[in-house]
């Protein structure tokens, strides 16, 4: 596949020999190599307007290693330092977007890595590579006269860092992050030995050097790349691919299950939703604890109301509840604006891949309030107050719907504690923007641990990891957030039960699942078999069923989130086997059918679970046939660039002069082999072949012995050639 890039780039280092410009350093014995783990910066990114890349040039670039952990360190680099081109590696208190500018427009560097162990504190100020205004130009506010149009101090969500918007400059070099200590430690003795200034004078050669490679196919914007793709290609080749757009799946599943008979009454459902992704500079480190969290929450409230389905069930209202996970969001809003899109349209249709359910046609008109939630987290440094987010600019019915669902959640004031948050901003940068964009007659609001700032100092970098949050003092905020919330929602379905209570046991092993150890007996139980070690990465990539011959890549965080959902609000069916369950899957439209291995962790061997959650296309409706529009700031114009596999060596590299000594030295031998050879070729065949007379007699005396003549040769003493006498015998 093209869309995944090796993560860990082996660069041996222990024993050192020389070696040339583009040979990796070899060890004396193979077994002692040791692997400097390393991951690429993000891939080549477009847009209709400019390009974001980390791209390398075609055989990768190289520079001398310099290790910077300070500013004295950051001077050498950018002015003091001889031996160009550098490719600096800068522990986290240097790389900083400011330094970085500097160093790329210098034109002294060809690459940077970032050292960062796995166990080091982060920067005490923050380190979120997102803008100020995440998102900034789409949505709701997207209109020019809008006050919240344009970022400014005043209206700014995120927390100015040190890496403040650095996800999106165009860096035009490859930037590596490492996280190994043992990898750390081999760079470090490999910079102390051979490049390290020794009382301020430069160390002469051979330096210890670094390549870097991320060949990348895309180029310019998203409209020439999207062209490119287009363009015939020769027979009998493989097609070429330059980019594809930013795809993923959004989830959804419904409280009451509807079929696509169903009529649905205008404004009643309540639709409750949170995104699914995070953002990180680097490759499959995008850990999104805090987006994390917020699932957990909506997957709670799921299971709680699910859970008293039986009293939704004998009302007689027709009220329905739409829980909704977006994925994409972080690339303006691309799984919201797509089901916002579709909505409209009554279009909101399942993919084929998971099931042949056809729910009724949800349309924008048939939602009555929308909850949306964003970033809910534990804060140890405060009293961790759940903010509401709504817009002023609205009209007096939907002020009113939007003051009725505030009031009740303020009521739950008892189980966590709920406040307005400040109007002078209008809403955050969330998906409930794509929704009022297309109908901002719907009643909506956000709710955060937030007021006017982002709490999370690491918002989408890779350093949004669990550890931020206490273990225990979370579980407990997420159950009573979600007992609260379902309170709420059931209020709205015209239930006033108060023995609605989240799970705190559901959570916790969520909670362990997710952020301690995937191969938990939650997941198992879902998916049948021990899963995969590695950490969840959350960063929206490519789904693939955009290319002609489609394919449906799905990522891990979505696979787990829709078979969670499936196990809290579906329910299990008696006397089906797992084939009967697939073949009913596949036969009826009227409900999704899920084979379960062990359903809410039951003994059993399976259970098919009967529910009504289904995927959707989280794909920008800029990228639908027949609605392209580059030049609009309607939706989402991201694409992802295919790249080659990506890597990264160190070795020792010889100074210049040498290096011409080398190659004029082989030019010579090149010369005199050549020389050597042409005259062998003209002159050894004159010596080697016999005289064309000798030739010709001694085809006569084959012809005579082919006749029964027997042949003599003899040559006289004083001959200088062969004489040839035949006699009959």
């Amino acid at each position: 596949m093209h869309y995944q890039v090796c993560t860990r780039f082996a660069l041996p280092l222990k024993k050192f020999t020389r070696q040339s410009k583009v040979t990796s350093i070899v060890l004396e014995d193979s077994t002692q190599h040791t692997k400097l783990a390393a991951k690429v910066y993000f891939v080549f990114f477009t847009t209709v307007t400019n390009e974001l890349h980390c791209l390398a040039n075609a055989d990768g670039n190289v520079g001398v290693l310099f290790i910077v952990k300070n500013d004295e360190d950051y001077d050498w680099v950018l002015t003091k330092g001889n031996t160009l081109p550098f490719i600096p590696a800068l522990y986290i208190s240097q790389f900083t977007t400011e330094k970085l500018l500097k160093l790329r427009d210098s034109g002294r560097v060809s690459g940077a890595i970032l050292i960062h162990a796995t166990n080091e504190s982060r920067p005490t100020n923050g380190f979120s590579p997102d803008k100020l205004c995440p998102n900034e130009n789409f949505g709701v506010y997207v209109n020019k006269l809008n006050e919240y149009s344009h970022c400014s101090a005043a209206n700014s969500w995120n927390l100015e860092n040190q890496a403040t918007n650095m996800m999106f400059i165009d860096w035009k070099m490859p930037i590596y992050l490492m996280r190994d200590e043992h990898s750390i430690q081999n760079l470090t003795t490999c910079f102390e030995q051979f490049n390290k200034p020794q009382n301020g004078v430069e160390r002469s050669w051979p330096l210890c050097a670094v390549q870097l490679t991320a060949r990348m196919h895309s180029a310019g914007d998203t409209p020439t790349c999207m062209r490119r793709n287009s363009l015939p290609y020769i027979p009998l080749s493989y097609p070429v691919q330059h980019c594809d757009p930013i795809s993923s799946y959004n989830i959804f599943g419904s409280l009451r299950s509807t079929t696509k008979k169903d009529s649905i009454p205008n404004r009643s459902i309540t639709l409750i939703t949170t995104k699914l992704d995070s953002l990180s500079m680097f490759l499959n480190t995008a850990r999104g604890a805090s987006v994390l969290m917020t699932v957990i929450t909506l997957l709670s409230v799921a299971q709680t109301l699910s859970k008293n389905k039986q009293l939704i069930n004998t009302s007689n209202e027709t009220n329905n509840v739409l829980f909704a996970f977006f994925d994409g969001e972080n690339w303006d809003y691309i799984g919201s604006s797509r089901a916002a899109f579709d909505l409209k349209r009554s279009h909101l249709k399942p993919i084929k891949l998971k099931s042949f359910y056809e729910p009724a046609k949800f349309h924008l008109s048939h939602i009555s309030h929308i909850i949306e939630l964003d970033q809910i987290v534990f804060n140890n440094d405060a009293n961790n107050v759940l903010w509401i987010h709504k817009d002023s600019n609205v009209s007096a019915a939907v002020k009113q719907s939007v003051e009725r669902l505030t009031k009740q959640l303020e009521k739950q004031s008892s189980i966590v504690e709920f406040k307005v948050a400040d109007e002078g901003k209008g809403l955050p940068p969330t998906s409930l923007r794509s929704f009022l964009r297309e109908d901002n007659n719907i009643p909506g609001i956000v709710i955060s641990s937030y007021n006017n700032k982002f709490v999370n100092k690491y918002h989408n970098g890779f350093l949004d990891t669990s550890d931020l949050f206490d273990h225990n003092s979370s579980i407990r905020y997420i159950t009573n957030v979600s007992t609260a919330i379902s309170k709420t929602v059931a209020f709205l379905l015209n239930i006033s039960d108060t023995n609605i209570v989240a799970d705190e046991a559901t959570v916790k092993s969520m909670y362990d699942c997710f952020f301690k150890d995937l191969n938990c007996s939650l997941f198992n139980s879902l998916f049948g078999r021990s899963m995969n070690g590695k950490p969840l990465d959350l960063i929206t990539s490519v789904a693939g069923y955009t290319r002609e011959h489609q394919m449906y890549l799905i990522s891990s965080v979505v696979e787990i989130v829709y078979r969670l959902l499936t196990n809290f609000t579906g329910k299990a069916i008696t006397g089906y086997s797992k084939e009967m369950c697939s073949d009913l899957n596949k036969s009826n439209s009227s409900n999704a059918y899920e084979w379960i291995p062990k359903y809410k962790l039951s003994t059993s061997n399976g259970s098919c679970v009967v529910s009504s959650c289904f995927l959707t296309e989280a794909l920008s409706p800029a990228f639908i046939d027949g609605e392209s529009n580059w030049n609009s700031n309607e939706y989402s114009t991201w694409t992802e660039s295919v790249w080659r596999s990506s890597g990264a060596r160190i070795f020792l590299m010889p100074s210049l002069w040498k290096e011409l000594f080398t190659l004029i030295t082989g030019i010579v031998i090149f010369t005199l082999s050549f020389i050597i050879v042409f005259i062998f070729k003209r002159c050894v065949p004159q010596l080697l072949e016999p005289k064309s007379e000798d030739v010709s007699e001694n085809n006569v005396i084959f012809k005579n012995h082919v006749s029964g003549l027997d042949a003599i040769t003899f040559s006289p003493p004083n001959s200088n050639r062969c004489d040839v006498i035949t006699t009959q015998l």
